[in-house]
């Protein structure tokens, strides 16, 4: 019996210090991926615009720490106000569409219990959308897409720029 006890214990103390290791090891990497990353990665921009009529344009600016949630949304049905993030050379560093501030849905019941919606439309709207800190990021081109019918009821899509704002210099936190 005491050779079966020590030989349980040694084990035991074998399966124990492994343990420490693994441990000691996983926490020692999240360490190391956790300053690797927050250093740049970790903000977002805050872009507070306007859009009057067919224009989009850049009111006011603010970054904070944080990280943007992946999209919920598939790009397969996007909003209608497209924006594209680029940096220096013209490459996209990233995209997002939004609703169309302009436009406000409403939503209500009326006397039968029907459910009934109108849009409200207005000229001029401000709005702000997050975009994820890039400090090789310079401007943020804004698009729509629009259904157009042809004289023959074929329909197509067209693309209509709403300009582009330039990013006024991030200063670094």
């Amino acid at each position: 019996m005491g050779l079966y006890y020590e030989s349980t214990n040694r084990k035991a103390a074998d399966m124990h210090a492994n343990w420490r290791l693994i441990v000691g090891l996983t926490c020692a990497l999240c360490l190391v991926a956790g300053t690797t990353t927050a250093a740049d990665d970790d903000r977002i921009v805050f872009l507070h615009l306007t859009k009057a009529g067919a224009e989009v344009r850049l009111d006011s600016t603010a970054t904070v720490p944080g990280h943007l949630k992946s999209p919920k949304r598939t790009q397969l049905n996007p909003e209608p106000l497209h924006f594209e993030a680029k940096n220096a050379q013209g490459d996209v560093v990233f995209e997002g569409s939004t609703s169309d501030p302009t436009q406000v849905r409403h939503e209500y019941v009326d006397q039968l219990g029907r459910l009934q919606t109108f849009i409200e439309k207005s000229d001029t709207a401000s709005f702000t959308i997050r975009i994820p800190y890039d400090s090789a990021m310079r401007s943020v081109r804004f698009s729509t897409i629009e259904s157009v019918t042809a004289a023959d009821q074929s329909k197509s899509i067209r693309t209509v720029d709403l300009g582009t704002v330039i990013m006024p210099a991030v200063a670094d936190e």
